[in-house]
């Protein structure tokens, strides 16, 4: 199991456990101040803390990691959740709403796509309860998907926070958008031509030409000079007069 080419700094805690069920939820915590990456790893690396996260996104969008995503973190009160989650603690503000700002915030989004993608997951969700989170994860786990769970569901602490929370939707609309395969267009023929005339269907492809409405190529009729114009446009990238 791999780790994330995003990491910008890494110190190992001692406090984890060996092994992990799998991965197919993501938890976002909080801070509850504005600390950097560096902050994070010494506050981890007590083991009298008892405590620790797989990763960590700074005040200044910068990503620690201080467990292996391939071992169990000590972050949500839960082995049933730390077995099955990468958990993030996110810098953020230390009094209520508990915001966090732009840098940490679209670093937490990246490194949820990062992760997602390096699992196979093509789309993230949030349920905002328990309750409907543990109806959709039990009996709709198809493998591709990563769902999202709140610190405050397994113990008495208002982590992630109401910022957070109430964002926890836009994460998972952007990572998903960031995580879908693009659908692979349909391979356009024409009626009067050979799917073995290699020419016309690379232009096809790379959007240089177009054929008829009716279907047709019309692949023996003279070019004109606005159709020339027009596929040398298309080619430059359709760049805007000057």
């Amino acid at each position: 199991m791999s780790n994330s080419p995003l990491v910008d700094y890494t110190q190992w805690s001692p406090n984890y456990s060996s092994g992990r069920v799998k991965t197919d939820i993501i938890t976002i915590h909080m801070v509850v101040g504005q600390a950097s990456v560096e902050a994070l790893g010494n506050l981890f690396a007590n083991p009298s803390r008892q405590a620790s996260s797989t990763y960590g996104v700074g005040y200044d969008g910068r990503i620690g990691q201080y467990v292996d995503e391939s071992d169990r973190p000590w972050t949500s009160s839960s082995s049933w959740n730390d077995n099955r989650a990468q958990t993030i603690e996110t810098a953020s503000d230390s009094y209520y709403p508990y915001a966090v700002n732009d840098a940490a915030y679209e670093a937490l989004i990246k490194l949820c796509a990062d992760i997602c993608k390096r699992h196979g997951k093509t789309r993230m969700v949030w349920y905002p309860t328990w309750d409907e989170f543990e109806t959709q994860y039990g009996g709709h786990n198809d493998g591709k998907t990563m769902y999202m769970t709140l610190h405050r569901w397994f113990a008495a602490t208002s982590c992630p926070g109401a910022y957070l929370e109430e964002h926890m939707a836009d994460i998972a609309r952007r990572v998903t958008e960031m995580i879908t395969p693009a659908p692979t267009p349909a391979k356009k023929t024409y009626k009067d031509v050979k799917s073995t005339d290699k020419a016309i269907m690379w232009a096809t492809q790379q959007g240089l030409v177009q054929g008829y409405s009716d279907g047709t190529f019309r692949p023996d009729e003279p070019l004109t000079r606005r159709q020339l114009c027009t596929i040398l446009w298309r080619q430059a990238g359709k760049p805007e007069p000057k």
